[in-house]
């Protein structure tokens, strides 16, 4: 069979997508079953499919499930965070609001019954999805709590008047699951936090009882200026997330390089990992309150 790419390109509409119904007209649905089995076509959602070429992402679902519900179904949590920009939560499922009624059924498509004012939804491009207030506070209250306080940086990195609005939809939120731990992590969150897992690393300090660490710490040599995830100045400690961005030699050696400019300041650096965070938190606390203990009685004593 020779895949017709001319005329899958000119059935594809301005939004990229292709319905059954325009395909069904120019070709059976034993060849439209081809042409994805030879990757020409990728299905979307039900009745909706897009050439090869396109990159099928949350955003392009949710177009999709226009294309099916137009104006209907609102996304929402994870889905709406990741259109917004602030998709920390890795989460494969498009979470949707209906705006009435039971939307229809939906493969990897998840509905959630919940009510919506009108400000608290935003069309983002061609798609609607709950505001930048509602998604933060929807995520902070049912979410981890790590993976909320990551979302609650990353939302008030983006909008940094965001805070007051979030408090205001949680007011509205008052004895619903999860108000409580949202508005104590609205409390600690820090738009100096740069990755989520610094974030999350942050919230683990907190909780294993260590005063609250300074974010994006600058500190000066006279090679230049240097940054440090977070830490704690007058103790000079700092404390800093070693994820895959520094796994190439080149990163390595900059590492290195910049860490023996900061010891040879007299600052203490610690390098954590995902193993720390989510698996030995304790250690990692244990290992940042001795330093700040013994570098505290130095400082006094002198």
């Amino acid at each position: 069979m020779t895949i017709p790419y001319r005329q899958i390109r000119g059935l594809t509409a301005d939004d990229g997508l292709i319905s059954s119904a325009d395909l069904t007209r120019v070709m059976s649905s034993r060849e439209i079953q081809r042409l994805i089995t030879l990757g020409a076509l990728t299905r979307v959602v039900q009745g909706v499919y897009a050439p090869a070429q396109t990159s099928v992402d949350i955003a392009v679902k949710l177009r999709a499930l226009d294309r099916n519900e137009p104006g209907r179904l609102i996304g929402c949590f994870a889905t709406a965070a990741e259109i917004l920009g602030v998709g920390v939560i890795v989460d494969e499922t498009v979470h949707v609001i209906p705006r009435s009624g039971r939307p229809d059924h939906y493969e990897g498509v998840r509905a959630h019954r919940m009510h919506l004012q009108d400000d608290d939804v935003a069309q983002c491009g061609a798609v609607h999805v709950t505001a930048p207030a509602r998604t933060a506070a929807d995520l902070a209250r049912l979410s981890d709590r790590l993976d909320a306080i990551a979302v609650l940086d990353a939302a008030m990195r983006k909008w940094p008047t965001l805070p007051a609005q979030i408090s205001a939809v949680l007011e509205r939120a008052d004895g619903l699951r999860g108000v409580r731990q949202a508005r104590e992590l609205l409390r600690l969150a820090d738009p100096g936090a740069e990755s989520p897992m610094e974030s999350r690393a942050r919230l683990r300090f907190h909780d294993g009882g260590l005063p609250p660490p300074q974010t994006q710490v600058i500190v000066r040599d006279e090679y230049g200026e240097m940054r440090l995830d977070c830490g704690w100045p007058e103790e000079q400690v700092a404390a800093e997330y070693d994820g895959a961005a520094h796994d190439d030699a080149v990163s390595r050696r900059a590492d290195r390089h910049r860490h023996n400019r900061l010891r040879a300041l007299g600052w203490e650096v610690f390098v954590f990992t995902d193993i720390d965070v989510y698996q030995q938190p304790q250690r990692m606390c244990a290992l940042i309150k001795t330093a700040l203990a013994v570098r505290g009685a130095v400082r006094r004593a002198s």
